[in-house]
C-alpha cells in the first residue's frame, strides 16, 4: 500500500522480432529451448525479450539439426541467419531424385518436354527418343532460395536421335548445359518437381583424358562410314546433293579430312566440336542421266560427348565453311 505518498512506476519493454523462415519438410523451431509453433515453407514473426538467445532448428532424416545465436537488445527487427544444410541420407536422396527425374526426362517422346531441360528445334521430323549421356550429378551444387526452398543445379548431357522427313535414316542431335532441379521435402525423403535449362553456371573443366587427337581419330573413321554411303544426305554425314530425282550415289573422299581440323570444347554445353574441310564428291544418276558434283558443304562440324570414359560421337553436321 501507496498510501499516496509513492508513485507507480511500470516497466515497459517493447518486443524484439525475429523474422523466421522454415524450409518445407522441417522438424519445427525452438528458441531457449521452447517449441515455437511456426509453418513449415511460410516466412513467420515472433515476438521475444530483446535479449540474446538462442535457436534451433530441429533436424530431419534430409535436413541438419542447427543452432543459430541471435542478439536481440542490438536490432529491434532482424532476420534469422538460417542456412539448412542436407544430412548425408539427404544428400543422397536428392542425387538419386535428380537423377530419377533426368530418367524420366529420357524416357519423353517430345521434342521440347514440360518439366524437362532438353529441346530440339529441327523443323519436320518427328519420332523423337533421348539418352542421357554421361553423369548429370558430376558437377551437382545443392542451394536453398531466399525462401528457402531448395534446388540442385548443375550441367547435363542429352542425345536425341529422330527420323528425318524426306531424309531416310536415323538423325542425331545434342541438347546440353546447365540446369536447375527444384526439389521438395519432406521429413524423410527428397523429390524433384522439375528441371529447367539455366546459363551462367560455372565454367566446367575439360575432362583430363579427353585429347584433342582421341577427337580426331574418331571423326576420320566417321568421315570414312559416310563416304560409303549410298544416300544424297546420309544422316550423321556432312556430303549433301541438292538435286531433286538422284539415285544410285556413289560417294568418293579425297585427301584428309582431318589435317587442318581444330577441336575447341564449350565449358557452358560440355560439347566438343571437331571443325574441318573436307573433299568429296558424288557420282549419281539424275532423271536418267549420269552425273558428277561435289558436295554442297565443304566443310564439317562433329559433334562429340564425353561420357566420362571416352568420346561418343553424335553427329558431323555440313558447314559453309
Amino acid at each position: 500500500m501507496r498510501l499516496g505518498f509513492f508513485p507507480a512506476w511500470r516497466v515497459v519493454i517493447t518486443p524484439a522480432l525475429l523474422h523466421v523462415v522454415l524450409p518445407q519438410g522441417s522438424a519445427g523451431v525452438s528458441i531457449d529451448g521452447k517449441a515455437i509453433a511456426v509453418p513449415d515453407g511460410a516466412k513467420s514473426v515472433v515476438a521475444v525479450l530483446p535479449l540474446a538467445h538462442k535457436i534451433q532448428f530441429n533436424g530431419t532424416q534430409i535436413l541438419e539439426k542447427q543452432t543459430v545465436g541471435v542478439d536481440a537488445f542490438s536490432a529491434q527487427e532482424q532476420a534469422v541467419a538460417y542456412q539448412p544444410k542436407f544430412t548425408s541420407a539427404g544428400l543422397v536422396g536428392a542425387k538419386t531424385a535428380i537423377k530419377a527425374a533426368f530418367d524420366a526426362c529420357a524416357k519423353s517422346t517430345s521434342f521440347a518436354p514440360n518439366g524437362c531441360p532438353q529441346k530440339n528445334d529441327t523443323y519436320f521430323v518427328n519420332s523423337p527418343q533421348w539418352q542421357v549421356v554421361g553423369d548429370p550429378l558430376q558437377d551437382l551444387t545443392i542451394s536453398f532460395d531466399q525462401d528457402l526452398n531448395p534446388f540442385g543445379t548443375g550441367h547435363y548431357q542429352m542425345e536425341i536421335a529422330y527420323q528425318g522427313a524426306g531424309s531416310p535414316g536415323t538423325h542425331h542431335d545434342v541438347s546440353s548445359g546447365g540446369y536447375s532441379a527444384q526439389m521438395q521435402l519432406t521429413a524423410s525423403d527428397v523429390t524433384v518437381g522439375s528441371i529447367s535449362a539455366v546459363q551462367g553456371l560455372p565454367a566446367l573443366q575439360r575432362p583430363a583424358g579427353a585429347s584433342d587427337q582421341a577427337a580426331k581419330d574418331l571423326v576420320s573413321k566417321a568421315l570414312q562410314r559416310c563416304s560409303t554411303q549410298r544416300l544424297q544426305s546420309p544422316p550423321d554425314c556432312p556430303q549433301q546433293i541438292v538435286a531433286a530425282g538422284v539415285s544410285n550415289v556413289r560417294w568418293t573422299l579425297s585427301g584428309d579430312p582431318l589435317a587442318n581440323a581444330t577441336v575447341t570444347f564449350d565449358q557452358q554445353s560440355g560439347v566438343f566440336t571437331v571443325h574441318g574441310s573436307f573433299a568429296m564428291s558424288a557420282s549419281y544418276d539424275w532423271l536418267g542421266i549420269a552425273e558428277t558434283s561435289s558436295s554442297f558443304y565443304p566443310a564439317y562440324n562433329a559433334l562429340l560427348l564425353w561420357d566420362g570414359q571416352g568420346f561418343v560421337l553424335v553427329t558431323i553436321q555440313g558447314a559453309n565453311s
